[in-house]
């Protein structure tokens, strides 16, 4: 009961922290957040966060934004289909939607659109009356989970060291984590140290070398 209720205030803290990251974000951009039309593509509000530097950089990072909101969209889908399954109060459900929040939030700030992925909350609600998510399940969840993650680190490169986009994949990549921690049982399931790869310790890459 005790670790339930650390992790509840976990969620809470942080999609508070992503609303405020996205608060102090516009307000800096000089009027709160954006109204009216909204760009299409991330050739508006992405490209001038993520561009920077010669014309082949801001190539290769537009191709790395591109990725990895198709990323954010995949991980997103199956997080829906799989929490509609869920009880609302059930902890696996808390998660999904602790991490759908993170990949909304970022969203949000890669392309200026604050309900990118609006199309997936249409029609994907159902009994809502399990309490766990089953093991075949379990292992697609990671896997969407684990593209995410790297997509998502892989996209620091190209933001700026502590900037609001780098704080929001910080936010989503811990989200992961605990949401991977609580349907694993380990800390650093896809941590890339020694230990974490141990023979006999689960981690993603020990799931991913094993035989289909």
């Amino acid at each position: 009961m005790e670790e339930d209720e650390a992790y509840l205030r976990s969620v809470e803290g942080i999609e508070g922290i992503l609303a405020e990251e996205q608060q102090i974000y516009w307000q800096n951009r000089g009027s709160g957040a954006p109204a009216g039309e909204q760009p299409k593509s991330l050739a508006g509000l992405g490209a001038a966060i993520w561009c920077r530097g010669s014309t082949g950089r801001r190539k290769a990072t537009l191709v790395a934004a591109d990725h990895l909101v198709e990323a954010l969209r995949s991980c997103r889908m199956t997080l829906r289909e799989i929490g509609a399954d869920l009880r609302f109060e059930a902890p696996a459900a808390h998660g999904c939607r602790m991490v759908i929040a993170a990949i909304d939030a970022l969203a949000h700030l890669i392309t200026g659109r604050p309900r990118l992925f609006a199309e997936q909350d249409v029609g994907t609600r159902r009994n809502q009356l399990g309490e766990e998510i089953g093991a075949p399940t379990v292992d697609r969840l990671l896997d969407e989970l684990g593209e995410c993650r790297g997509a998502a680190i892989r996209a620091l490169t190209a933001v700026k060291v502590q900037g609001v986009i780098s704080n929001a994949i910080g936010m989503l990549t811990s989200s992961i984590d605990v949401l991977a921690r609580m349907l694993t049982g380990e800390p650093g399931y896809y941590g890339t140290d020694r230990g974490c790869g141990a023979p006999g310790r689960r981690s993603w890459s020990n799931d991913q070398s094993k035989p289909g």
